[in-house]
């Protein structure tokens, strides 16, 4: 089943497909009712609402929604990095924010100050994120562990 927001329709019947992650404070999480919450729901729930746009939201693993963006299993992503490797699938609005990626150690590591110090470590990330594509297009290192959240990467750290 591909997902196909209908713009020809007037917009007072118009439903799009949205996906959320369950995990990613403050921008998308999952409030005490299981119903997607943050800020970036909010900021689309904002915009569908000038436009008179019924909206699905879907909530699930990062890896998983991204796959059914590209897929067409939905019709949009809140929040999502543009990288040389997403650019040829997905369009992307103008961004609503900057956010720059970060490298966590071990407490009382320093032996990684910048990324070409992670070439040959063992390195953890989650599954389908900037930073695994990062790695991947760079070659810095064959040993990647994946996990599903952002949560599992840094209780395996």
């Amino acid at each position: 089943m591909e997902a196909k927001a209908d713009f020809s329709v007037p917009n007072d019947t118009l439903t799009i497909t949205i996906a959320s992650e369950p995990d990613y404070p403050p921008f998308c999480v999952v409030d005490e009712q299981g119903q997607p919450d943050g800020f970036s729901i909010d900021l689309i729930k904002a915009a569908a609402k000038v436009r008179n746009i019924h909206l699905n939201i879907h909530v699930g693993p990062w890896f998983k929604i991204k796959q059914d963006l590209a897929d067409g299993k939905i019709d949009a992503l809140p929040m999502v990095g543009k990288t040389p490797e997403r650019d040829s699938l997905f369009d992307f609005t103008f961004p609503y924010i900057t956010l720059h990626g970060a490298i966590f150690v071990r407490k009382n590591d320093h032996s990684i100050q910048s990324a070409d110090d992670l070439r040959g470590k063992h390195l953890v990330v989650m599954k389908g994120d900037n930073a695994e594509e990062f790695i991947r297009r760079n070659a810095l290192t064959n040993q990647i562990t994946t996990t599903n959240t952002f949560e599992e990467a840094f209780r395996l750290l």
